[in-house]
Formats: structure tokens, C-alpha cells, sequence
């Protein structure tokens, strides 16, 4: 999301994971005068995976990617005991690195159109920060839920 587009500074998201239920957190930046662009950008990006496939390429590039993350992590010790204890406390038993690289590996553009379909199932929760000028060039709430509306309807 970042290639080709200057005015956004950050783009991110992580999960957290419980036992009963998650949260996934999608979180932008960008240089002043631009929050209504990234808002929508990000909506148009999120809404693209359940519909367009993500290529060959870019599947193979996030596995790596969370791989290398996965096993950096293994070397540090607070890291490793955070972990450890997030697993435990989630599936009642720690999964090995090899063990977490061949379940990254099983992952299909399928499996991920699947569960973005899913988290379009729930009603978000936006928040956003910023001068308080800026922050009033946003819609309402039931702008959003009718832009998630009309998606699913489009998807069937």
C-alpha cells in the first residue's frame, strides 16, 4: 500500500488473539490534509482481498515475511516467554517454529478471501486521530456501515 503513494507514512496491521474471540487492527498514517484519502484507501485495499485473489507473488512475500518474523522473535528471550504464554493461554500448548512455518505455508489466497469475508461479517470499530479540523472531514459511522453494506452486497 505504501509503494507509489508519498503522502501515506505508515500503514500496519496485527491481531490479537484470546481464547473466545480476536481483534484485528488496521492503522494508517499520513501527511497532513490527507485522512479522508487514507481512510478510503485503506477501505478500498481491505475490500480488494475478498474479492481479487492477492497474486502468486505477494502470498509468498507476506509468508516469508511472517516466517522471518517468527523466528527473529525466537531469539529473543522476553519475546519467546510472551509468546509461549499467548499460545498457552490460547490453544493450551506452544507450537514450534517448524510447526507455525508449515501452517503459514498452508495458507491460500482462498483461506484469506474466506476470513476477510468473515471479518466483513462483524461491524467495525473506527477510531481516528488527529487535529480536530481534519478529523471533521470524516463521515459518520453509518456512512461506514453502508460501505461495508453495499461490498457484501456486491459479493453476494
Amino acid at each position: 500500500m505504501l509503494t507509489g503513494e508519498g503522502w501515506i507514512t505508515n500503514a500496519d496491521s496485527h491481531s490479537h488473539l484470546h481464547r473466545d474471540t480476536g481483534l484485528f487492527v488496521i492503522s494508517g498514517a499520513s501527511v497532513s490534509g490527507n485522512l479522508l484519502r487514507l481512510q478510503d484507501r485503506i477501505f478500498e485495499q481491505f475490500l480488494r482481498l475478498v474479492s481479487i485473489p492477492i497474486s502468486d507473488v505477494e502470498l509468498l512475500r507476506a509468508k516469508n515475511q511472517l516466517k522471518s518474523m517468527i523466528f527473529m522473535n525466537l531469539e529473543q528471550r522476553s519475546l519467546l516467554c510472551e509468546d509461549m504464554g499467548r499460545q498457552v493461554t490460547i490453544y493450551d500448548f506452544k507450537y514450534s517454529g517448524q510447526e507455525s512455518s508449515r501452517q503459514i505455508d498452508s495458507i491460500t489466497q482462498k483461506d484469506i478471501m474466506t476470513l476477510v469475508h468473515k471479518f466483513l461479517s462483524t461491524q467495525p470499530t473506527i477510531v481516528a486521530m488527529g487535529q480536530k479540523k481534519e478529523l471533521k472531514c470524516l463521515p459518520d459511522y453509518s456512512t461506514y456501515q453502508q460501505y461495508i453494506a453495499d461490498w457484501r452486497n456486491r459479493l453476494g
